[in-house]
């Protein structure tokens, strides 16, 4: 994990976290990312949608886990772009262990 800078806003820490990600996707390899819409130690929230555009423009598919993020800050899996999307409700909704959705971009 790289600390972000003293004084840094939100869209400098949006395009570090692009940089980076375009960096691992800069050879080809990368065929799927797993990406959090919320961090679950630091309540960082992921620029999903740009991750998502940056992912697909290399040919690699995207996950995202939205599992810290449902009841926590709006969620819109069309929005996103992403071809799968995970997450639990009993984090955030109070709901019975084991209540998840999976959404797939057919």
């Amino acid at each position: 994990f790289r600390s972000v800078a003293e004084g840094a806003t939100r869209a400098d820490v949006d395009d570090e976290i692009l940089a980076l990600i375009g960096s691992a996707l800069s050879d080809g390899d990368v065929k799927l990312v797993l990406v959090d819409a919320m961090t679950s130690n630091t309540a960082l929230c992921l620029p999903v949608r740009r991750v998502t555009r940056l992912c697909h423009q290399h040919g690699a598919a995207v996950v995202v886990d939205a599992a810290h993020a449902l009841g926590q800050m709006p969620v819109d899996v069309g929005d996103w772009g992403a071809d799968v999307v995970v997450g639990n409700f009993h984090k955030w909704w109070c709901s019975a262990r084991g209540a998840a959705f999976l959404y797939w971009d057919s």
